[in-house]
């Protein structure tokens, strides 16, 4: 089970698949794509997780504008995080 970890990325939050194996050239993008994240996840408060530490990346810019210099090559042990549409909701 160490193995799996070292060699995969964590999915968390509005995701069909809660693991995706890497080979050291795998880019988020397409991390993305292999959870099939759903139509309605919200990019704005999703983020990335490495070593216990947020990563700056915008993955709205990369989904949503094709901004590809937020697609970041992942590694073993990083986590995802996708929020649910509903997520961005405000509660006053």
């Amino acid at each position: 089970a160490k193995d799996r970890l070292r060699y995969s990325v964590t999915l968390i939050g509005k995701v069909s698949t809660d693991h995706v194996p890497i080979d050291g050239r795998m880019r988020i993008f397409d991390v993305l794509a292999r959870a099939r994240v759903p139509n309605d996840a919200n990019y704005f408060m999703s983020y990335v997780e490495r070593d216990g530490e947020q990563l700056p990346i915008d993955m709205y810019k990369l989904v949503h504008e094709g901004d590809m210099s937020q697609n970041i090559v992942m590694k073993g042990g990083d986590k995802i995080f996708i929020a649910a549409a509903a997520d961005s909701v405000v509660h006053v």
